[in-house]
């Protein structure tokens, strides 16, 4: 059991545990010996995982689900105050902690820790970075905000307390609670924009999470957001990295420069990573997307501070076969390559159609699911430019997640607009009747991407039954 929780602690009880952040942690309690129950809406295969290995789990959130027994209560930050559970637990006594907290805690108990941050590409440099020291065999414990192929899921394991790896995300500041020895910031852009108001309340929030850091900060210098930020982080902790030839403003070179880059007919990058004048070596990335340089960068500037091989990083990055969902190859459709992709902010979406369509012979078919009613309103001139670049788009209903419906807000206003631009788009509201549409509509040489980070990952499932 971890050291710094107190010895009293027996059974621990997730509210949200089917969360992609929370059931990495669940099982991480799990590994450490704690009997461990929680509550979530439905069955996933994340809480059948859990169940798998010793969880008892509810499927509704009900005071009767909280025993006497239970020695302290966590719960993810889409988790009301007027949760039944949470007033359950408080009537109890029982002990009680917010997910950014717990995360702080498992964190605090391992020598060394270290913290990826940003706006897009969190998860996939995070399991990157745990893969690298998996392959290295440096005792790692990673805790992953996707489910990584090669570290099988969302938790990396190892008994020793030597080092942790672990996401930061920035909602409602949650990665404010961390105080890690590396940390990394790859980019900024304006999101969550329903907590944090502004992006100059933004850009703060991840100063002081910089500042929160002892020992160095790795920043992605090509971000505008990100040198904004620089202004305001201590100069003494700050390691940065570009792509040559991207433009910049900035008085102070970076250290880490990515040179020669070269894309496969698959759209993979390999590159040539220099500090300062010393060439680290060549990295050759099997995962789609110029986007990924970036990602990896990180990755390499991180293990070279931490003293790895680099002819053996560069072998294990080669190795690294990606996260589910993130550019995930899911089959065909009538002919068509189907690919699924977490994007669900237009800066990630404008990337991934602008990569894809480099590899495209035929029709770029967007498929697109919006995250949340707050983000639609907020960025919705955004969401527009960006899918326009797509040759179609079918939109899926809103992904609510914890909100509730803004009048005027939905998908059917993006196909709207979308039309009125001159852009061939349609809206369906079930997957079946999606699949049946694109299983006529697309053709050989076409590319269907399926974006989105709601329950739109049913619809691969149901596409997947039609090739069958």
């Amino acid at each position: 059991m971890f050291n710094n929780l107190n010895s009293n602690i027996k059974k621990i009880y997730f509210i949200g545990i089917g969360g992609i952040s929370m059931s990495a942690l669940a099982k991480f309690a799990i590994e450490e010996n704690y009997l461990v129950e929680g509550s979530d809406e439905k069955s996933s295969s994340l809480t059948k995982e859990l169940e798998n290995r010793g969880a008892k789990i509810f499927y509704e959130h009900s005071p009767q689900n909280i025993k006497e027994d239970v020695s302290l209560v966590v719960y993810s930050p889409a988790i009301g105050e007027d949760n039944p559970e949470l007033k359950r637990a408080r009537k109890l006594g029982i002990k009680i902690m917010n997910r950014k907290n717990f995360l702080a805690l498992v964190a605090n108990s391992f020598d060394f820790n270290i913290a990826i941050s940003g706006s897009h590409g969190k998860t996939t440099t995070t399991a990157m970075l745990a893969h690298v020291f998996n392959c290295l065999d440096v005792p790692t414990t990673a805790h992953v905000g996707g489910e990584c192929f090669d570290i099988g899921g969302n938790l990396l394991y190892s008994k020793e307390r030597m080092l942790f790896i672990t996401e930061a995300c920035e909602y409602v500041d949650s990665f404010l609670a961390l105080s890690p020895h590396y940390s990394a910031i790859l980019n900024i852009q304006s999101d969550h924009m329903d907590y944090f108001k502004t992006e100059e309340n933004l850009i703060s929030s991840f100063v002081e999470f910089a500042n929160n850091t002892s020992d160095f900060v790795f920043v992605n210098f090509d971000d505008q957001n990100c040198l904004r930020a620089c202004e305001k982080i201590y100069k003494d902790k700050i390691v940065g990295l570009s792509v040559e030839n991207e433009e910049r403003d900035l008085d102070v070179e970076p250290q880490f420069v990515a040179r020669n880059l070269l894309t496969n007919t698959d759209g993979c990058v390999e590159f040539e990573c220099f500090c300062g004048e010393k060439r680290l070596g060549r990295f050759e990335l099997s995962i789609f997307g110029y986007h990924n340089v970036y990602n990896a960068m990180m990755v390499v500037a991180i293990a070279y501070y931490y003293g790895l091989d680099m002819e053996k990083v560069s072998k294990a990055i080669k190795s690294f076969s990606g996260i589910k969902r993130r550019y995930e190859k899911i089959g065909f459709v009538n002919g068509a390559k189907v690919v699924h992709d977490y994007a669900h902010h237009p800066e990630e979406i404008t990337k991934v159609i602008e990569e894809t369509s480099l590899v495209c012979k035929g029709r770029l078919i967007v498929v697109f699911q919006p995250h949340t009613y707050s983000r639609t309103r907020d960025l919705l001139d955004e969401f527009i430019q960006s899918l326009s670049l797509a040759d179609e788009v079918v939109m899926y209903p809103i992904y609510p997640a914890r909100e509730k419906p803004i009048e005027g807000i939905t998908s059917y206003a993006l196909t709207y607009l979308l039309r009125e631009k001159g852009v061939k788009a349609s809206h369906f509201y079930t997957f079946e009747e999606l699949a049946n549409y694109l299983s006529v509509s697309a053709s050989k040489e076409d590319v269907v991407l399926i974006l989105g980070a709601g329950d739109i990952v049913e619809l691969c499932e149901v596409i997947k039954g039609l090739a069958k």
